[in-house]
């Protein structure tokens, strides 16, 4: 399972207690939204204004994209494109 927290962090528990397996993530803000996870990629905004782009199986960060506001929306993932929500009331697509 993976999460965001206050702390700017992406983490990835174990399903069957709760216990870390990593830390890891880039955002410069608070992550408070949700995360989806595509291909191996997670997908995350962050209060810093940023849509990230984030890979679960080398810890490098893919891309992130600036939203012009914070967002705390879960993006959704279809047909290679990356739905989200910014408070700058705008609904931005990625690939």
């Amino acid at each position: 399972m993976y999460v965001g927290s206050n702390d700017t962090t992406l983490c990835a528990l174990r399903t069957t207690d709760g216990s870390t397996i990593w830390n890891g993530g880039a955002a410069n803000g608070a992550i408070t939204g949700g995360v989806t996870i595509a291909n191996g990629i997670a997908y995350y905004g962050s209060n810093d204004g940023n849509i990230y782009a984030f890979d679960i199986t080398n810890g490098n960060t893919v891309w992130r994209a600036a939203t012009g506001a914070a967002v705390a929306s879960t993006p959704t993932v279809l047909n290679g494109l990356v739905y989200v929500g910014s408070n700058d009331t705008t609904l931005h697509a990625y690939h």
